[in-house]
């Protein structure tokens, strides 16, 4: 119980910032995502979207799927969060938060997921997408925009990326825009553990792909 504690403070201040915050006008952005969130991509990505609008905020566990933010799995590889306030929370161990909670809390007018990589071991195509799709019927009659990130190149099972990305079209149907990180990665071919990018240069193209693409979503929405 006390490894959680602090996500609970945390969280907990963070709620009662949310209403009053949602009240300037300035969109709000929320990103959930895996490992890749956890390195540099999510870092980079969270401070550019803040360029965007300050009501940006990140929410990222290594190992995780779609349903890992139902139930709040523990997390042993890393978490990273940090609130639309610049606050941040980072560890090894802890609780995956709870997506129906967030959206409720936060009520973000763009949602961007960055969750696929990890389908590649102990999930069929039917399994994976059932999964997916929950995130899917979640949001399906919010007022919420969608952007989908699917996992980057790697070096490791490169071939079997092409599988995840078609898997997260079928799941996400027209309801989020998706994103191929494969079309904007590289990864190194004898540097790092074969997956996880350790290097801002290497996923700043894969950012700014996301930011340019959240910022046309936002406004087509006319915020």
């Amino acid at each position: 119980m006390k490894i959680f504690f602090p996500f609970l403070l945390f969280f907990g201040a963070l709620s009662s910032h949310a209403s009053a915050i949602h009240a300037n006008g300035e969109p709000r952005i929320l990103v959930i995502g895996d490992s890749h969130a956890v390195g540099p991509f999510g870092r980079l990505l969270v401070d550019d979207l803040k360029q965007v609008t300050p009501r940006s905020s990140i929410y990222a566990s290594c190992g995780t799927v779609a349903s890992s933010w139902f139930v709040g799995s523990k997390t042993r590889c890393g978490f990273f969060f940090k609130t639309e306030q610049g606050k941040t929370l980072q560890g090894r161990v802890g609780n995956t938060p709870k997506l129906p909670g967030m959206l409720a809390t936060l009520k973000p007018d763009l949602l961007v997921v960055e969750l696929s990589g990890n389908y590649i071991k102990g999930f069929d195509e039917a399994t994976a997408i059932a999964d997916m799709k929950k995130i899917i019927e979640l949001i399906k009659d919010q007022p919420i925009a969608c952007l989908w990130v699917s996992a980057p190149d790697s070096r490791i099972k490169r071939t079997e990326r092409s599988s995840l990305f078609s898997w997260v079209m079928e799941a996400v149907g027209d309801r989020c825009t998706v994103i191929d990180g494969r079309a904007h990665t590289h990864y190194p071919e004898h540097e790092g553990d074969g997956i996880h990018y350790s290097r801002e240069s290497d996923v700043r193209a894969w950012v700014d792909a996301v930011v340019a693409e959240a910022k046309h979503i936002l406004k087509e929405a006319s915020y």
